[in-house]
């Protein structure tokens, strides 16, 4: 009788085989569908993420650039009233004209005789410069001194965010240079804040 049920435990047999075969397929199938959809949402949240940080990191610099423009057109009317004082102080003997950079002591409050001088966020700095790049006097927060670049009108060096600008007067139909005047801004309260978005962004 056996044998009469042999080819039967065969068919069986072929067709566990064929459901196990199935199954396993299946298995993999869904794996790779999961890891898929893993990797679509992945990369949609990262690039979703770089895009809120560059916008924001843009929205940033342009507040600064904006901030920092403001404060060079003040500043640039004032240059005319710096050369002369640092000319009387030099006549004075008070500063040594030949000095790499040297600073006015124009008041007694260590702070330049400016009426719109109060513009200026403790995070910046302001600095004239004479038409041969040399230093005539500085206001606000001090910072390491870093050469004058006139053909680099936004620099970021280290920590600092500076903006320079060419004073022109027009002699004759002729704008000649005069001078330059450069004003920087700290940027650790910008570094703040885009760490802040960093650990909001890894977090999500």
């Amino acid at each position: 009788m056996s044998r009469y049920f042999q080819p039967a435990k065969q068919s069986i047999r072929i067709l566990r085989g064929y459901a196990n075969g199935n199954g396993d397929r299946y298995s993999r199938l869904r794996w790779r569908l999961l890891l898929s959809y893993l990797a679509v949402m992945l990369a949609t949240f990262g690039i979703s993420g770089l895009a809120t940080y560059g916008l924001f990191l843009k929205s940033l610099y342009r507040g600064m650039d904006d901030r920092l423009s403001v404060l060079a057109d003040g500043a640039a009317h004032s240059l005319t009233d710096v050369q002369k004082q640092w000319l009387t102080q030099v006549m004075r003997k008070r500063v040594d004209p030949t000095q790499l950079a040297p600073t006015l002591p124009i008041d007694n409050d260590g702070d330049l005789d400016i009426s719109w001088q109060n513009m200026r966020s403790p995070r910046q700095r302001i600095e004239w410069f004479d038409k041969r790049s040399q230093l005539l006097a500085t206001s606000g927060r001090t910072f390491d001194f870093v050469p004058l670049q006139p053909d680099r009108p936004f620099a970021h060096n280290n920590q600092l965010y500076s903006l320079t600008r060419s004073i022109y007067k027009n002699i004759n139909g002729q704008n000649m240079l005069q001078g330059y005047v450069r004003v920087s801004e700290s940027v650790e309260v910008l570094e703040d804040e885009l760490n802040y978005l960093r650990w909001v962004l890894g977090l999500g």
